[in-house]
């Protein structure tokens, strides 16, 4: 899944992200390599917390297309010819 930031200058891609969480009234990300970088500032936690439901929840919207082993039972799933697109933009307030 992509993400805009806040301030729209740079899109974020959850594949290569370790984690995203709170601090204070920001959203930050931490890549894999270590960096930090904020996706967007809020007046609140309690806001923060609630943009990064509301990523969870888009996140959760989806489902993976590129098949594999069949869970329930035996055989194989095959992969979605088209995968929708997968965007989130972080609000402004």
């Amino acid at each position: 899944m992509l993400i805009m930031n806040q301030k729209n200058n740079a899109v974020l891609n959850l594949d290569h992200i370790k984690k995203v969480f709170t601090a204070g009234g920001e959203v930050l990300v931490e890549s894999r390599n270590g960096d930090l970088d904020s996706l967007g500032d809020y007046a609140t936690t309690e806001r923060a917390a609630a943009v990064l439901m509301e990523i969870a929840e888009k996140y959760g919207q989806y489902i993976r297309v590129q098949g594999g082993p069949c869970i329930t039972t035996e055989g194989y799933v095959q992969p979605l010819m088209f995968e929708p697109p997968k965007v989130y933009t972080m609000p402004k307030e």
